[in-house]
């Protein structure tokens, strides 16, 4: 179980969508969920991560500062 940072919903990590932190403070989309380091994880929906993005869930579910978010889902 994982917990979206966007919405707060507890949800199996199957059904959610993994993101990863790159140097420089970037988080991108990580389907095969093979990037090093903490994960965030939202549901696979572009309301979800804009959330997540505008309240600060990525911020906290990575432990970092989140310089820019992926506009979108389909990377």
């Amino acid at each position: 179980m994982r917990t979206c940072a966007g919405c707060g919903a507890k949800a199996p990590k199957r059904d959610l969508v993994r993101l990863a932190l790159e140097p420089g403070g970037r988080a991108v989309v990580d389907r095969a969920q093979r990037r090093p380091g903490r994960g965030a994880y939202v549901h696979p929906d572009d309301a979800c991560l804009q959330r997540a993005a505008r309240r600060g869930g990525l911020a906290r579910a990575f432990r970092a500062r989140v310089e820019s978010a992926p506009d979108g889902l389909e990377s």
